[in-house]
């Protein structure tokens, strides 16, 4: 699975390089260089990074419509000096898309089981629609009809 992995490398005058490896039950126990497919970064792709100086009041960046880099799921802020770089430890907010679901169930059916009239009880049923991604709960409302609250 994915693992947070934070490298740092220096160099002060160039000519060095750095080649990361591993060993693990997957290789035997034999260290193998770690392959790029498997690594992930969004963070450094210069469409998906922003700045604001220290000095602008208040901390605000306005973030154009983009496409959020794959599998990412938080913004993270960094305080940064032109000294020293990038400080190690991240403020983060998750990602909570404004999107609205493009897919809903497919099916829905209510039995009531309660013989009072005017009063209703018993277990609302939905069929779950092929694809769930943009979905992160389902709402039931009492309806004038079939499609208005």
């Amino acid at each position: 699975g994915d693992h947070p992995l934070l490298l740092r490398f220096f160099t002060a005058g160039g000519g060095a390089g750095l080649i990361l490896e591993y060993s693990g039950p997957d290789t035997g126990g034999e260290m193998v260089v770690v392959p790029a497919e498997v690594l992930f970064h969004g963070g450094q792709d210069s469409a998906s990074t922003w700045n604001v100086s220290a000095g602008t009041s208040p901390l605000e960046i306005e973030v154009a419509v983009t496409e959020v880099p794959e599998r990412a799921t938080h913004l993270l802020a960094f305080a940064a000096s032109a000294d020293s770089g990038e400080g190690a430890q991240p403020f983060a907010a998750a990602l909570a898309d404004a999107a609205v679901p493009q897919s809903g169930p497919s099916a829905c059916a209510f039995q009531d089981g309660n013989p009072a009239a005017g009063e209703y009880s018993g277990s609302v049923t939905f069929t779950r629609p092929l694809d769930e991604y943009d979905i992160s709960e389902y709402q039931l409302y009492w309806g004038m009809n079939s499609t208005n609250k």
